[in-house]
């Protein structure tokens, strides 16, 4: 053989090897690209099949890392936790998180599929800044329900266990005990009443607001205390009194949101980021390109692309059968076993590096996380590992083949 045929040989085979790599990668690539970065599928049942949107409910919420980031959904009142929880979940649903999560991945991936111009995300909190007025005083009033009753039988004792309750309330906390005026007597009720509200316009025990509220509503909540149902009238107070506190937390929500009540999350991210709006469009733009590039061949073209290189990598070495088996097989069982591993890899390195990697993510929101991307790492491993397994059989049946072509050769004996 020639020492020219042998240099042929040697650099056509390393360049046809790299075409075939890169053939492969692009096949993967593409692939991934398709069924995973382009499938709002992929994230959304990802999602559903971990139970992430009870799961946050459950578990993230009752992270104390972020009790101060939730409690403005709860009116800045005092709530115990796990109460808190109970009522975040009615003001948001787990179906509504998830309905408005499934809507975000959806014009994210049309962003990247190139239907939509620009990346424009928001979420619709309309429906549940609507539902905190009424899911909050419904929890004081089961509040106000559960207390203890004391008893109390003088005039002075009942004016100041009246200002004890409306003050409390007005600290965004909830009574212990209320109390019942059925041993007072009724002249004695009617007096104890005007002069607890005279007493808190003259105060600052209550806010105008609140004191403007229970002059609104003061003829209802007194003839229920006349009638012996204290707790009712208790009720109709706290909705003065909690009433403006609700709205002034809902006024501090709604004033980072558009009006219609939507959360800009784009606008969330850019300055999350440090980018002005337009340095985040750019960016993103540019991954779109990247997804473009990642997909632009197609994976069959991919494969076609291999196959010839193969193919030429075996002419290359006519007319010996056994190397024109052997070379392009080798290839091929390198390049399985590469891909194989980088399968492996990506199973094993994506979850764990993000638990190490949350930065200030709380703890139970860091945990859910990573096996919500451990899940999504086993599936893109998954379309790695089984095209890699092809591969890798096709290239070690090639090259046993070739063995064996040796090996009948090395057998023969002269005549």
């Amino acid at each position: 053989m020639s020492p020219k045929m042998i240099v042929l040989r040697v650099v056509g085979s390393l360049f046809l090897a790299a075409v075939m790599f890169a053939g492969f990668v692009a096949f993967l690539l593409s692939g991934q690209v398709r069924s995973a970065l382009l499938d709002a599928g992929f994230y959304t049942e990802t999602l559903a099949s971990l139970d992430v949107y009870n799961r946050i409910y459950d578990e993230v919420l009752r992270d104390p890392g972020i009790w101060d980031d939730i409690q403005p959904l709860v009116a800045d009142i005092d709530v115990p936790r796990d109460d808190a929880v109970t009522l975040i979940r009615e003001v948001v649903p787990p179906e509504y998180a998830q309905s408005q999560t499934e809507t975000a991945i959806g014009d994210v991936v049309s962003f990247l599929k190139g239907d939509t111009e620009e990346l424009e995300l928001f979420l619709d909190l309309s429906q549940p800044i609507d539902r905190i007025r009424p899911a909050v005083l419904d929890f004081v009033d089961k509040q106000i329900d559960d207390a203890e009753v004391v008893s109390v039988s003088s005039y002075e004792d009942m004016v100041r266990e009246l200002e004890a309750l409306l003050g409390t309330l007005q600290a965004g906390r909830f009574p212990d005990r209320t109390p019942s005026f059925e041993n007072v007597p009724s002249q004695y009720r009617a007096e104890a009443l005007r002069e607890t509200l005279d007493g808190l316009k003259r105060s600052s025990t209550l806010s105008s607001a609140a004191v403007s509220g229970l002059e609104e509503r003061w003829g209802s909540i007194e003839a229920a205390v006349m009638r012996g149902d204290e707790k009712e009238g208790f009720k109709l107070a706290s909705r003065a009194v909690v009433g403006p506190q609700i709205d002034v937390s809902i006024a501090e929500l709604r004033s980072g949101l558009d009006s219609g009540d939507r959360w800009d999350v784009t606008a969330a991210i850019s300055d999350g980021l440090d980018l002005s709006e337009m340095e985040f469009q750019d960016g993103a733009g540019a991954v779109r390109r990247q997804v473009d590039a990642a997909q632009g061949v197609g994976p069959w073209v991919s494969l076609v692309v291999m196959g010839i290189a193969a193919a030429a990598m075996g002419l290359l070495y006519l007319p010996y059968w056994r190397f024109s088996i052997l070379w392009p097989s080798l290839t091929l069982l390198v390049i399985g076993v590469f891909a194989l591993a980088a399968g492996m890899a990506v199973r094993s390195q994506v979850s764990g590096r993000i638990l190490t990697e949350c930065g200030n993510l709380p703890g139970e929101a860091c945990d859910l996380v990573g096996e919500v991307l451990g899940v999504m790492a086993s599936r893109v491993s998954g379309d790695i590992i089984a095209p890699a397994i092809v591969v890798t059989a096709l290239g070690a049946v090639g090259v046993a083949a070739a063995v064996a072509l040796f090996a009948k050769r090395g057998n023969r004996r002269p005549a």
